[in-house]
């Protein structure tokens, strides 16, 4: 009955180019929870008698002498709790309605705002640096994007395969897992990024400069890889929101679950349609009690990845790692396809492009150093100590840096 509950996490790592909002948390429903149990500040999930009790973690709650509460010892005090404490200060065992959908709501923006980056590239390039050559019909830039995109899926599939591999070499050697895979999930990266080029049959007539149609073919191709990027990563944002939806408490309303009796079967029922009824609603209470458990350890380790719950993440930041991956993700493409694009220039390289692929060694593995060291600000034993917000900025300024970077490699600037 293994399930795995997929949440963004700013790495554990993007792991999109930088780690930050898509990485996926596997959880392995037979693994201990951390944090759980005595100490915890844990409560009990009400069920029926016939259902389990789960403990699912009770951010700032006060705890009995053995680390736990009933649901009846905190039924009385719940609705005091909520009118008394802003639930924006870190109440994070229960949350209003109103303010759960409120941060639902405004996370609206992300997309939104992400559409907007997107579009603004997209023109940017197209009036500041337009191409002198004969220009491509409307329907190869289409593909061009779609092969960014897909390409881009490729290493998000890859992502599940390479931590598994990760997981095996680390036993063999004192690594941490999270670096190693880091590491691989880099490199795969920037080989696809590199195979996207080749396959997208790209070239440039004289040398690699903005006026040359190669430059917006590239770009496109950029803007299709973050696309798919952004798209899985605004989804998994609101995922992550949604794994908040068990700890929403109405003060209006009982949150205690009446105990169930068998439907249905009033009257001739015999004592065996009974139990048979009664086994029925015992399975269903378990399997949504073993659900909460799955995304109560997924908030678990989201909150410790992040320093903070999802929802009191600032829409700002989330807005800014949007505009982030987007920036670097054209900045990486016109890095890399300078150098491929101008060893492919040469008479004896447009004849085996395998050469060419060897004379741009150097920058590949420059840009792969940058790029590891940028996914390393996202490991969870790195984010915690120096913030979301500060791995934001400096994501931010990296990301702008190199693609100044890369328009100068294209004479852009």
């Amino acid at each position: 009955m293994a399930r795995t509950v997929g949440v963004s996490a700013a790495a554990v790592g993007s792991i999109s180019s930088q780690y930050h909002a898509n990485f996926s948390v596997h959880v392995d429903p037979f693994k201990r929870v951390s944090g759980l149990g005595e100490g915890s500040g844990a409560k009990t999930l009400p069920c029926p008698p016939e259902g389990p009790r789960l403990m699912i973690p009770n951010y700032g709650a006060a705890k009995h002498s053995n680390g736990t509460r009933t649901f009846r010892e905190e039924e009385g005090e719940g609705d005091e709790r909520l009118e008394e404490e802003d639930l924006e200060g870190g109440v994070w065992g229960q949350l209003s309605p109103s303010y759960y959908r409120q941060k639902f709501q405004l996370y609206s923006v992300v997309p939104i705002t992400a559409t907007l980056t997107i579009l603004f590239f997209t023109l940017l390039q197209r009036f500041l640096w337009p191409s002198q050559n004969t220009p491509y019909p409307v329907g190869s830039y289409v593909a061009l994007a779609i092969l960014g995109a897909a390409v881009w899926t490729v290493s998000f599939a890859l992502r599940i395969p390479l931590y598994l591999l990760s997981t095996n070499i680390c036993r063999r050697i004192p690594v941490s897992t999270p670096f190693v895979s880091a590491a691989l999930q880099v490199f795969v990266e920037e080989s696809l990024r590199l195979a996207s080029l080749v396959l997208a049959q790209i070239h440039v007539k004289n040398c690699v400069t903005w006026g040359d149609s190669a430059f917006s073919l590239v770009w496109t191709l950029a803007l299709g890889w973050a696309a798919a990027e952004v798209m899985v990563s605004v989804s998994q944002g609101y995922a992550q929101l949604s794994l908040y939806g068990d700890v929403v408490v109405d003060k209006d309303f009982p949150s205690a679950q009446p105990i169930r009796t068998p439907h249905g079967l009033e009257g001739q029922a015999t004592p065996a349609q009974i139990l048979y009824q009664l086994e029925n609603e015992a399975d269903e209470s378990f399997n949504e009690a073993f659900d909460q458990l799955l995304r109560a350890r997924a908030r678990v380790e989201l909150e410790a990845l992040y320093g903070i719950p999802v929802p009191q993440i600032p829409v700002f930041i989330s807005c800014l790692l949007r505009i982030d991956s987007i920036m670097l993700s054209i900045a990486l493409f016109l890095i890399i396809s300078a150098a491929y694009l101008s060893s492919l220039s040469h008479p004896f390289d447009a004849e085996h492009p395998s050469q060419a692929i060897q004379d741009i060694i150097p920058i590949f593995v420059l840009v792969y150093v940058l790029h590891t060291i940028l996914g390393f600000v996202w490991m969870p034993h790195i984010l915690p100590r120096i913030g979301l917000h500060v791995a934001s900025y400096i994501s931010c300024i990296v990301a702008l840096g190199m693609l100044f970077v890369g328009l100068a490699r294209w004479d852009a600037i």
